[in-house]
């Protein structure tokens, strides 16, 4: 996993970015977060006069080719996803000095996850609206053969629509693997890591997910489940000491 040290290192390669511009289009004008692949920023177009969001990969990872290609699929996947409920990428490029980045619609909002941290427990009328609409983002995905692979709270995102507060965007489809048969290790770290970069949250995993199973839509369903029993009682479905653990639940509980 990565060290402090490191972290520290990519925090101070995305605030180096701040201020510069890609492509002569896109000006980076503040940092809004990092996660395993890259960092996401606040931007601006400026030939559209609008603000965007942009995800970069992490400089070290650009010459991995796994994970430039598992980059690139959540650009073009979520590109063919025809839901309003799944965050729009707007662009995708990879700038002469090698930087590969997407553009997203910039949302204005906050996660299910930080909503339960906040206010709590979510009454569940409202929790069923918001898996709805996740069930909706999934369908799209499902028809044209993606699975998200690790939903969950934090991956969901509430926006005021009009008079609506909850209209739900599901975000990170960086995961997304195309429905292809193809296992992975089971019941392992190595499972859920490779590089640093964490495949799927033990807390919503489904049993066949992981004991490395062929996987389709039906463990996304499974991954919005164990979120909307989360979203009314407060808790993960099964909550354990270490990952390893929280897998061995899922599978055998």
């Amino acid at each position: 996993m990565t060290t402090a040290a490191s972290s520290t290192e990519i925090a101070r390669a995305a605030e180096a970015l701040i201020g510069t511009e890609l492509d002569g289009r896109y000006r980076i004008d503040a940092l809004l977060g990092s996660g395993g692949m890259g960092a996401v920023f606040r931007g601006y177009h400026r030939f559209m006069d609008q603000a965007v969001a942009i995800k970069g990969l992490r400089p070290h990872l650009a010459r991995d080719p796994s994970a430039v290609k598992r980059f690139v699929r959540e650009a073009r996947g979520t590109l063919k996803i025809a839901s309003d409920h799944a965050v729009k990428v707007l662009d995708f490029a990879v700038t002469d000095a090698g930087l590969l980045y997407m553009v997203l619609e910039l949302l204005d909002g906050r996660t299910v996850g930080a909503e339960l941290t906040s206010d709590g427990v979510i009454a569940p009328r409202r929790a069923v609206r918001i898996a709805r609409q996740v069930c909706a983002a999934l369908a799209a995905a499902h028809k044209v053969g993606l699975i998200h692979r690790d939903l969950k709270p934090d991956n969901l995102m509430l926006v005021r629509r009009g008079a609506d507060p909850d209209h739900v965007k599901v975000l990170d489809f960086g995961l997304a693997k195309v429905m292809e048969g193809t296992g992975e290790q089971a019941l392992s770290m190595a499972a859920l890591t490779q590089g640093g970069i964490v495949f799927g949250t033990p807390d919503y995993m489904a049993p066949e997910q992981a004991l490395g199973q062929p996987l389709d839509g039906r463990c996304d369903l499974y991954a919005l489940g164990a979120t909307l029993y989360e979203m009314v009682t407060g808790e993960a479905p099964f909550p354990r000491d270490n990952p390893l653990e929280v897998l061995a639940a899922h599978v055998r509980d």
